[in-house]
């Protein structure tokens, strides 16, 4: 999924991940840059030495399906989506150490993530869970597909690098209708490699967009999911 504001965001559906074009980086390096000065602090914190990297509720039954929330954030994001997803799918609700309250790991932050998870998926004896993943959760989805392909089945990456117009036009004053093209051919792009990836945009939805448009996002979900 895709959305497009003054700060135009992505979602990109796919089975499997693959390793992206070199161009990608480039863009990337600043979503990372962002992302490490706010994980930083927190890792260094002498006391925060032996807690789980995520915690997870389990809500309804069906197909699995892991939802990992982004930066500052925790499973409360999803709360309408789980209102609208549980009757049919055993969702497992992450919320990442060191947000929302929840205490932080000491060491590699992301590593140990994907590491974990990949090991609860194996614990829990879930058979390709779907994974969903807002922001820093989606690039998580992305790289547990990468890492694992045959313990992941559909990735659904919300928004997992942000085209934040203005900083690749220069100009404060950016609009969505000035950035919309080139954000969608960089898009285009990187979803290239991987098999069955299909790129939704939403113009009217900000960063959160399962806030901003929790219908025509659930709708897109179940879409995904069917596959």
């Amino acid at each position: 999924m895709k959305n497009n504001t003054q700060h135009s965001n992505n979602t990109q559906v796919g089975n499997k991940a693959a390793k992206a074009k070199p161009g990608f980086w480039a863009y990337f390096a600043i979503i990372m840059t962002i992302i490490g000065g706010v994980i930083a602090p927190q890792l260094k914190a002498a006391e925060v030495s032996a807690e789980p990297s995520f915690q997870v509720k389990v809500i309804g039954e069906g197909k699995p399906v892991l939802l990992i929330p982004g930066l500052m954030s925790d499973s409360r994001i999803w709360q309408h989506t789980v209102s609208s997803l549980k009757s049919d799918y055993q969702l497992h609700l992450i919320s990442l150490a060191g947000f929302a309250g929840t205490p932080a790991i000491a060491g590699e932050f992301l590593p140990q993530v994907q590491q974990d998870l990949l090991a609860y998926i194996e614990q829990q004896q879930l058979v390709k869970p779907a994974v969903i993943g807002h922001s820093l959760g989606a690039f998580m989805a992305f790289a547990l597909a990468s890492n694992a392909p045959e313990q992941i089945g559909t990735v659904v990456a919300v928004d997992g690098l942000p085209y934040i117009a203005p900083i690749f036009s220069r100009n404060p004053a950016t609009q969505v209708a000035d950035m919309q093209a080139q954000a969608t051919a960089i898009y285009q792009q990187q979803i290239a490699p991987i098999a069955n990836a299909t790129l939704l945009m939403n113009t009217n939805s900000r960063h959160f967009m399962m806030l901003d448009e929790p219908e025509w996002f659930v709708a897109q979900l179940r879409l995904a999911l069917q596959e």
